[in-house]
């Protein structure tokens, strides 16, 4: 009793106060939403060892699924002291090559330490269009993962996870993990769901969990989770420390195994805080003794390994793996904003996701048809994935009703993925180029909404099932709802 009554005196003294407590997330609930398939673990494939200060870099491959394999570099220390540390990449253009994550792994493998560098998925040799989950290159895998039940993040640290099988076969005992920015993101939710980890450094953090319309990659998303959180970083049980880019505030919720240092520099991994990692994983997983001349060169290696082939699988190849958590149905919700361009005369029809030339050719029937433009929110669907809230394609179908009823019409004509929006509506459509699997999305073209949970297990079954006609032809879609709408004796209503 006495020993607080002295600590909180000092504290006052100082013009400290106390951390306030928050209660920390249930790291076991929490865990559910960065989950990802259990798969068989491979033996990792090395490349040429290369001689660095302090021991011996080699590039490797890490099995996550046969054919899908995890890209780094295995830094193997000439006086291993025990401790083994993984770290992770952010987005600052390169993956395990990049200064901001090699030049701490070089530092540690000096201190006795055995270091594993991962490559996130699109980086580096597995830099292919099938690979991308980051920013907007990536926006229908990471959505197609969710959709399966995981996310870009669940990916990114089951990664990890191979990574510290690594450092345990090669005889770390005293785990940790670090990274800057992105990095800093993987390395704390890794600690949240993997004991093994028992210290973490976190270099130019960012708020966390990352909101949907914060600045930074979709793909630091938890699903259901929208953040900032201050009861996930309370949750994190491992010693931490937080290292700043600038002045701030402690992020709330810092648990009270975790240190906060603030330091001056760009958004990286600085020199100062290198320093202030080493010194808390040496007093955390007891490295060997530092470099007579400190902190030491640290000459950033290219890091190869062998090039993916077309035997190695994309992101769409790991669908069949996967178990959606959530199934997606039809419906509509509100009203949202939308603007009608309408010509022609007859039974009205509105266009969903259609141009000109389908208004024509509708035209051309006897229809009444009335292009549709909803002003999208381009953040929207990341914020329906954060906050596990209503998909994105019930506004879209809610907007798309209102403009059908001002216009009075009879049936909707969707193109590809619009389809979706037509089904929300209740009223009979048909569909011109209908996305029927993975394989049919193009990535330019179609918006990333269309992966809804469950999309490719199945739940899209009833869009197609219950469409009026499927065709690739406009003119077949065309002919089908003239025969739909203007059968004799059809009277053709006034237009409104």
């Amino acid at each position: 009793m006495m020993h607080g009554l002295r600590l909180g005196l000092a504290l006052a003294a100082l013009g400290c106060t106390p951390r306030p407590t928050v209660a920390p997330a249930d790291r076991s609930i929490f865990s559910q939403h960065l989950a990802f398939p259990d798969t068989p673990n491979g033996s990792p494939v090395f490349g040429e060892a290369t001689p660095v200060p302090g021991g011996t870099l080699l590039p490797v491959r890490l099995p996550l699924w046969p054919g899908f394999d995890a890209h780094g570099a295995l830094l193997r220390p000439t006086q291993p002291v025990g401790a083994g540390v993984v770290v992770a990449q952010g987005h600052f253009g390169e993956g395990k090559s990049s200064p901001e994550a090699q030049e701490i792994a070089l530092r540690l493998v000096q201190r006795g330490a055995t270091v594993v560098l991962i490559d996130t998925p699109g980086m580096e040799e597995a830099d292919r269009p099938g690979r991308h989950i980051h920013f907007d290159s990536g926006r229908h895998h990471r959505a197609m993962l969710v959709a399966g039940g995981t996310s870009a993040m669940g990916l990114q640290l089951r990664l990890l996870q191979r990574g510290l099988d690594l450092l345990q076969s090669e005889g770390a005992t005293r785990l940790g993990a670090t990274g800057a920015s992105g990095g800093a993101v993987q390395s704390m939710y890794l600690s949240l769901i993997d004991e093994r980890v028992q210290a973490t450094v976190l270099a130019s953090y960012p708020m966390t969990p990352r909101e949907a319309r914060a600045s930074g990659c979709p793909c630091d998303q938890v699903p259901g989770w929208p953040g900032p959180d201050p009861s996930v970083t309370a949750a994190v049980s491992a010693p931490s420390l937080w290292l700043s880019d600038g002045p701030r505030e402690p992020p709330e919720g810092l648990p009270r195994n975790g240190t906060f240092k603030v330091t001056a520099g760009p958004h990286s991994y600085t020199l100062e805080m290198q320093g202030h990692a080493l010194a808390f994983f040496d007093r955390h997983l007891d490295l060997g003794p530092a470099p007579k001349d400190g902190l030491g060169p640290a000459p950033i290696q290219a890091i190869r390994t062998a090039a993916l082939t077309e035997a190695d699988l994309d992101i769409p190849d790991l669908l069949p793996f996967l178990t959606p958590t959530a199934t997606w149905t039809p419906q509509r919700i509100g009203e949202a904003h939308h603007e009608l361009s309408c010509d022609g005369k007859g039974p009205a029809v509105a266009v969903a996701g259609g141009d000109k030339s389908d208004q024509a050719a509708l035209v051309a029937a006897g229809l009444k048809a009335c292009l549709v433009r909803i002003p999208e929110d381009t953040v929207a669907h990341d914020v329906a994935i954060a906050t596990g809230g209503t998909p994105y394609t019930h506004v879209l179908s809610g907007a798309l009703a209102a403009a059908a009823d001002r216009i009075h019409a009879e049936a909707i004509y969707a193109v590809r993925g619009h389809a979706l929006v037509a089904a929300g509506t209740g009223l009979d459509y048909v569909v011109l180029d209908p996305i029927r699997t993975p394989a049919h999305i193009a990535p330019e073209q179609d918006p990333a909404w269309i992966h809804v949970p469950g999309a490719w297990w199945g739940a899209l079954e009833p869009v197609w099932s219950n469409a009026l006609a499927l065709s690739n032809e406009r003119a077949v879609a065309v002919q089908h709802l003239r025969t739909q709408l203007v059968p004799p004796p059809h009277v053709i209503r006034s237009a409104p």
